[in-house]
């Protein structure tokens, strides 16, 4: 195996597949909002829009996700790449993104928090972890 063969190799085992691509698959993508079908039509752009009418609308609820606003539903947050970040970024991005979905947690019932969720799926190709889950768990049971 060449040198090159041997960095492409590397490279493809550390690039992420996004979920649902296999062999001759189309790319799925996951909503919450929408169908697959319309998902998949909705451009990063709508996306953003959606996702910002919901925090404007959690605004009303909660004043502290108003500081969002100016990096996880920044404009310039449409075209973000997590893919060409550097993992510092990214994990900086990741720790925002887990302090937005626990501020979230006690809303999740609610139209607004699913729009602004929407966004962070798609956009941001945010996993969530069971550890961040149970937390948001929590968060909401301590509501009760």
């Amino acid at each position: 195996m060449s040198s090159l063969q041997k960095q492409l190799a590397a490279l493809a085992k550390k690039t992420p597949r996004p979920v649902g691509v296999g062999l001759r698959q189309k790319i799925r993508r996951v909503s919450i909002l929408f169908t697959e079908k319309e998902a998949a039509t909705i451009d990063l752009q709508t996306l953003h829009s959606i996702g910002v009418n919901g925090l404007l609308e959690l605004k009303k609820f909660d004043a502290r996700f108003g500081t969002f606003e100016s990096n996880l539903f920044a404009p310039a947050s449409v075209e973000l790449d997590r893919e060409l970040q550097t993992e510092d970024v990214n994990r900086k991005l990741d720790k925002t993104i887990e302090h937005f979905l626990l501020l979230l947690s006690p809303f999740m019932l609610l139209k607004p928090a699913h729009k602004a969720f929407e966004y962070l799926l798609r956009r941001h190709r945010y996993d969530l972890d069971l550890s961040l889950s149970l937390s948001c768990s929590i968060s909401i049971s301590s509501l009760a």
